[in-house]
């Protein structure tokens, strides 16, 4: 199933724990609806499984794109914004959509054939990068998407097995990105029909003030006309009330709030009960 296959008991039990915790990951992500968190534990899982000193997930965004992601040094959270590019690893691998392994910055930098290591993010993160995996993330339609990466392995390596895990997390990534944007459309979806619903309530509610108002000046109008001082007392009470509801109706709409939420306030459910 990896590329190098499984040599050795101790090895074939490492294997099956990591494939194991893999597939743990892959159930606990579908049920996480949070972006930054799915990003997060993907990255934590990915350095523990390659036994990498760290992993970022970039992804391409803006007009023209540029790969953004951050991660965490020293107790700092760094930010991370590249040019896509062929001069740098990451940029040869979204450009090419091709695993980019380097296993000796210093050797394969030196090579024609071999993607350069951008070394300006080593000084800008203040880190120190040895060796280099960077792998293509691509969505349902074979987009390129950004690119989930791996640093300083503990082997001073990264094995064809790390490049078949790193594979499988750029897909987890690639889902959790799609689910995002289905769940943002879901939403504006909802939006629009809760819109919807409050207009057609509010016209509901006008349309019933305004047939309200109508009726109270036609009263009006008849009373005047034959001198009836009772109906018009009666019907500009009803027409005072109305437009009372109306400027009401008014203000609840100005002031509304979509992100303000109200206090809870704490109460002993005996004294409302009793």
């Amino acid at each position: 199933m990896l590329y190098q296959g499984v040599r050795g008991p101790h090895k074939l039990h490492d294997t099956i724990s990591q494939m194991e915790h893999l597939f743990e990951i892959h159930e606990r992500l579908h049920s996480n609806f949070d972006l930054t968190a799915t990003l997060k534990e993907i990255t934590s899982n990915a350095r523990a499984i390659t036994g990498a000193q760290r992993s970022i997930v970039l992804l391409l965004k803006g007009d023209p794109p540029a790969l953004y992601g951050e991660f965490r040094s020293k107790g700092k959270l760094r930010q991370v914004n590249i040019n896509v590019d062929t001069d740098s690893a990451v940029g040869y691998a979204v450009t090419h959509t091709q695993v980019v392994n380097l296993r000796d910055l210093y050797k394969d930098s030196e090579s024609l054939h071999m993607p350069v290591f951008n070394r300006t993010f080593d000084k800008l993160c203040d880190c120190e990068t040895h060796s280099f995996l960077a792998v293509p993330v691509q969505d349902s339609n074979q987009r390129v998407i950004g690119v989930i990466t791996a640093a300083n392995s503990k082997k001073g390596f990264f094995s064809a097995d790390d490049e078949w895990f790193m594979r499988t997390y750029a897909t987890e990534v690639a889902l959790a990105v799609e689910k995002q944007k289905f769940l943002h459309q879901s939403f504006s979806v909802l939006r629009l029909a809760s819109i919807g619903e409050t207009i057609a309530g509010l016209s509901h509610c006008i349309k019933n003030i305004a047939q309200a108002l109508r009726g109270s000046s036609y009263i009006i109008k008849r009373a005047i006309d034959s001198n009836n001082v009772r109906d018009i007392k009666v019907a500009w009470e009803i027409l005072d009330r109305h437009i009372e509801s109306l400027a009401n109706l008014s203000l609840d709409v100005l002031t509304y709030d979509p992100g303000a939420h109200k206090g809870e306030i704490g109460t002993q459910l005996n004294d409302l009960v009793t």
